[in-house]
């Protein structure tokens, strides 16, 4: 029971499903980096997207960053427990307070344009202890016939 109960505590929490309704424009690993052209490792997915689109938390969690940096832009950060981070980046606002607990589908920000960016998208990344683990695999469990695409 306490084992079955653990295993339901983590599956409640896990960041599944996309954050926005829209089509991957960059994929997780290697890439030519799109602002100096050298060889880069993409840590997340980048969702097309226009300024102002809602943004959603993809898991039950509580925010840990939700603030400024000039890569990422404005950002948040959500810890789901079990060792998972999801980070949204980009946005050109930002809904969600440190320290607030958000469950899944719960508008955390707004598609933006902020920080390291070539134009309007969102960065989604998913972090298992502290390393960058390919996001898709997450999204794909809700929805299996989300596929790459870059036009």
């Amino acid at each position: 029971s306490d084992t079955a109960n653990k295993a339901l505590d983590l599956m409640a929490n896990l960041p599944l499903g996309k954050p926005i309704d829209s089509s991957v424009s960059s994929g997780f690993g290697g890439r030519q980096d799109p602002l100096n052209s050298r060889k880069a490792f993409h840590e997340g997915l980048d969702f097309k997207g226009r300024v102002g689109d809602r943004v959603s938390a993809t898991g039950k969690g509580k925010v840990v960053s939700s603030s400024y940096s000039p890569d990422y832009g404005e950002h948040v950060i959500i810890s789901h427990g079990n060792g998972y981070e999801t980070m949204y980046a980009h946005l050109s606002k930002r809904r969600v307070e440190v320290g607030e607990t958000v469950n899944a589908g719960r508008c955390i920000g707004l598609v933006g344009n902020s920080g390291r960016s070539t134009g309007a998208h969102l960065h989604y990344e998913i972090r298992y202890q502290g390393a960058p683990v390919n996001p898709m695999q997450y999204v794909q469990v809700i929805q299996p016939s989300l596929k790459f695409s870059n036009k």
